[in-house]
């Protein structure tokens, strides 16, 4: 019910407000020109990807972060 209401006041539930966030900071991140800002702005997509993960009762599906699956499969696969 509780959801409900916030769904007809317009708000999302918390992880798919983060969701939204972690897409829009990705695609900021790859218009910055300044490198401190990319940096600054990749440990907050960092640590929202984090605090994501957490909250979700299911693992983070790779397919929605294609740049991060190749970088974690040669880490997983290191020897």
């Amino acid at each position: 019910m509780a959801y409900r209401v916030l769904k007809n006041a317009g708000c999302l539930p918390p992880e798919l407000e983060l969701r939204n966030d972690i897409i829009n900071l990705r695609d900021l991140i790859l218009t910055i020109d300044n490198d401190q800002k990319r940096i600054r702005n990749i440990r907050e997509l960092n640590f929202k990807l984090m605090k994501l993960g957490e909250m979700r009762k299911s693992p983070l599906n790779l397919d929605d972060l294609p740049q991060y699956e190749e970088k974690i499969y040669r880490k997983l696969t290191k020897e």
